[in-house]
């Protein structure tokens, strides 16, 4: 379980960007649950995207072109000294010298039909 916390004074979103959870992990978690004790009158907006009606709507070479893909994921942009978000935000990450990069390939697409 990872909580994120946004306090006063934070400069630095835990992540405010498009993004999935944990890809860097050698074996990612099949989904993500958000569950939100406090949220505020407006702004603070989450989206989540249909990814297999997404890909059943892309034309056939669009998908052959997905289904051959095998990025590489890692968290050199969350975690780590070189960061330095800890000092912006709460919710705090790695960033001790025992810290190790963590990187790994996976296919864009999985189970494709």
């Amino acid at each position: 379980m990872v909580l994120l916390t946004r306090k006063p004074g934070d400069t630095a979103a835990a992540e405010g960007r498009w993004h999935a959870d944990t890809t860097m992990m050698k074996t990612p978690p099949m989904e993500a649950i958000l569950f939100a004790l406090e949220v505020p009158h407006w702004g603070g907006d989450t989206l989540f995207a249909n990814q297999y009606m997404t890909f059943e709507n892309l034309s056939l070479g669009m998908r052959k072109l997905l289904t051959s893909l095998k990025p590489v994921h890692n968290d050199s942009r969350v975690a780590g000294g070189a960061v330095g978000l800890n000092s912006k935000r709460a919710t705090k990450v790695r960033e001790d010298d025992d810290w190790k990069f963590t990187k790994n390939s996976h296919p864009v697409i999985r189970n494709a039909s």
